[in-house]
C-alpha cells in the first residue's frame, strides 16, 4: 500500500467529510493524487521524498515502540507536516512566538478540490456515470468548480505559512532551495496553484524561480 501523509481524520478541522464514506475507495485515491502531484510540485523532488521517508520511518518505529522518540531529523519533518509552536528571532534581541499549522491543511484542501470535482463520478461495466440520489439535488458543475476553486485558494494561503516556516528554519531547509518550487523568500515570486479548469485539472503558473529560501 502506498504511503499517505494524511487520513480522513485530518479533514475534520478544515472540511466536513461524511462519516459513512468509504475512505479506501473514495478518499485515499484523491489524497495520493494530491500528494504525489500538487504537493510534489510545490516542495520539489528532494524535499518531498525526504518528507515521505522521515515521516514513514517515524510512524513505523512508533508502531513497534510506543515510547519511541523522533530523531532530530525526523522531528524537523514532523514539524513541517504537522505544525509546531516555535520561537523566532528576527535578527534582534526580540523573540516572536509563532504558530505554524503545518502542511496538513495544504494537503487537505488540495485533496478536497479533487474530491468535490470527481467524487460523484463512478466507473461501471457500462462506462463512467454520475451518481445521483432521490433524497438530494446535485449541485451544478459551476458550483462544484467554485467550491474546488475556493479549496485551491485556501491551499495557497496555508502554503504561504509553510514557506514562512521554512524561511525561519533556513539552516534546516536551505539545502532544498534549488529544487523546491516554493518560495520562502517572502516575495510574490514562486509557484501558485490556480482554480481547477478543464474537467477538474489543476492549471499552474510557473513564475520566475530565481528567488528561493
Amino acid at each position: 500500500m502506498e504511503f499517505q501523509l494524511i487520513t480522513a481524520s485530518d479533514f475534520l478541522p478544515y472540511r466536513a467529510i461524511s462519516k459513512n464514506i468509504d475512505e479506501a475507495k473514495r478518499l485515499e485515491p484523491h489524497v495520493l493524487e494530491a500528494q504525489n502531484t500538487e504537493l510534489f510540485e510545490l516542495l520539489g523532488e528532494a524535499l518531498f521524498y525526504d518528507l515521505i521517508k522521515n515521516i514513514k520511518a517515524y510512524r513505523e518505529a512508533l508502531e513497534d515502540d510506543p515510547d519511541y522518540e523522533a530523531t532530530p531529523t525526523q522531528q524537523n519533518f514532523l514539524d513541517l507536516l504537522n505544525g509546531v509552536t516555535y520561537i523566532y528571532k528576527p535578527g534582534t534581541d526580540k523573540e516572536i512566538t509563532k504558530e505554524y499549522p503545518g502542511l496538513v491543511p495544504v494537503l487537505v484542501f488540495l485533496t478536497y478540490a479533487r474530491f468535490v470535482n470527481r467524487d460523484n463520478i463512478r466507473s461501471t461495466p457500462a462506462g463512467f456515470v454520475v451518481k445521483t440520489t432521490m433524497e438530494s439535488t446535485p449541485i451544478s458543475g459551476k458550483q462544484i468548480s467554485e467550491e474546488a476553486g475556493r479549496a485551491i485558494a485556501n491551499a495557497n494561503v496555508w502554503f504561504r505559512r509553510a514557506e514562512s516556516f521554512m524561511r525561519d528554519k533556513s539552516p534546516v531547509f536551505d539545502r532544498y532551495r534549488d529544487d523546491c518550487s516554493c518560495n520562502p523568500s517572502g516575495s510574490s515570486v514562486g509557484q501558485r496553484l490556480h482554480s481547477p479548469r478543464n474537467k477538474g485539472r489543476l492549471s499552474r503558473n510557473f513564475n520566475d524561480r530565481k528567488s528561493r529560501y
